[in-house]
Parts: C-alpha cells; structure tokens; sequence
C-alpha cells in the first residue's frame, strides 16, 4: 500500500506487479487522529474489496511532519506492520545531482522521477499539480536533476482571496475554451486555468534547452493532472498514480528489501 500525504489531501492506493489500484483520497487533516484515519481507510476497503492482510507492505511518503507519526501508527493499527517512511531521508533507488542533501526534496518529487523513469525512461519531465505545481527533471543519465516549483492552481486561488477579499469565488472556465470570461468568476477561472497551463508549457521549454532534454517528454499527474492536459501543449501522458508507482518502487528497492 502507497500512501502520499500532501499538504492538501492524501491519496491512497494498492500497488502490485501492474498499475496502481484501488485509490482513494482524503483530505490530510491535522486534526484526525490514527484512529480516525485508521477507521477510514479501513472502511474504504471494505468497500472495495482488498484486506489488511492482503497487504504485504506500507510505504508512505508524506510533506507534512504532524502526519508522519499518525500514519506509522495507522500502519501498526491497520496492518500489524511498521510502515517505511519517505519524506525525512530514505534510500529511493535513483541518485540526484543537486546543491543540497536529497532528503531536502519532497518525497513526492522523487517518488515522481523514480516512477516515470521506469515507466518512459530517461531522459523524461514530470508535471505534478497539487498545493504546489513542479517541473521535476530526469536527465539523461537517469539521475535526478531538480526542477521548479510555482504555486498550484487552488493555492493561486487562495493567495487571490487573501490579497483581494473583493473577488468573487472562481467558478468553472469558459465553456468555449476562451479565455475571456464575462463574469467575474469565470474570468479569474479562465485565468488560474490557462495560467498554469501556459507556466507549464513556459517551464517545459525552457527546461528542454539544456543539453540532452531537447525532446525530453512530458508526464503529468496529481490532482490537476487531466485538466492541465486538455490546455497545456506540452503534455504527452498522464499518469495520475505515478507518485505512488514511485513509492512503491523506492520501497522495493531499499536495502534488505526482499
């Protein structure tokens, strides 16, 4: 089982030899004790058919130190088994050339490379709109290579309501696809939409001039992953588990794993 704890929301899903199954999301509640979380998950699988005991392992990447200690105890409540922890250190299987330590990066950023690496190769770029939008970069050498990171589309939105209490709540972009929208809402809709579309296909770019990357290509997944491929151009595939393939893969491949 491969768990990604966001800033925003956790999602959830069952990894075996084939793609991930069997997700689902939660919001990632400070608040909600191990038991809460335990009785959720729990109950989700019941309904869908999976038993604690068919789950071999816990592997659980998480953004949000508050929530680390919860999840390992769901893991012990849930399934009798401690579960590995990505997000403070850890051994990922993939090596990085960076100005800073690896446990620095985001576990999803990581798990994200790992995951498209196996899945297309290398070199690849990988688009994760969440809380936060990246541009994370497998290079050619199939090393780990950075990226950037801009604000997701619904933290835009926030950011706008704080800053301008006066705007009205965005509503669904423009039916036609323009970017013009003749209401308020629609016209702050249109623009976190094709904003972050463009900022997308900017980053892309921009990234496929360094040597090597010139016909890198373009797997997005996360949240906004389907919306941003019906406006971005840059997008080739999406994959919205890749974050947990890639956790599930790191979690294999660490040390002493059978």
């Amino acid at each position: 089982m491969a768990v990604n704890v966001g800033n925003t929301r956790t999602t959830v899903a069952l990894v075996g030899d084939g793609p991930p199954r069997a997700g689902w999301r939660l919001a990632s509640e400070r608040r909600r004790t191990a038991d809460e979380y335990a009785a959720l998950l729990g109950r989700a699988m019941a309904a869908l058919g999976p038993t604690p005991a068919d789950v071999e392992g816990v592997a659980v990447a998480c953004v949000v130190p508050p929530l680390a200690d919860v999840w390992r105890e769901v893991s012990l409540r849930l399934f009798d088994r401690p579960a590995w922890l990505y997000g403070d250190g850890g051994w990922y299987g993939i090596e990085a050339r960076l100005d800073m330590p690896l446990a620095l990066v985001g576990a999803d950023r990581l798990c994200n490379a790992v995951a498209a690496r196996a899945l297309i190769g290398a070199p690849v770029l990988v688009v994760d709109v969440g809380t936060a939008t990246t541009l994370d970069v497998v290079g050619p050498d199939g090393r780990f290579a950075g990226g950037a990171i801009a604000p997701g589309p619904d933290t835009a939105a926030q950011g706008l309501a704080e800053a301008a209490p006066h705007l009205v709540r965005a509503e669904r972009p423009p039916a036609d696809g323009s970017v013009l929208g003749r209401e308020a809402g629609k016209a702050l809709a249109a623009g976190l939409a094709w904003g972050t579309a463009a900022a997308v296909d900017a980053l892309v770019r921009r990234a496929r001039r360094q040597p090597g990357l010139e016909h890198a290509p373009v797997v997005a997944t996360g949240g906004g992953a389907d919306a941003l491929a019906r406006l971005a151009e840059s997008v080739d595939r999406v994959e919205p588990w890749l974050t947990h393939l890639g956790l599930a893969l790191a979690a294999r491949s660490r040390p002493g794993a059978p």
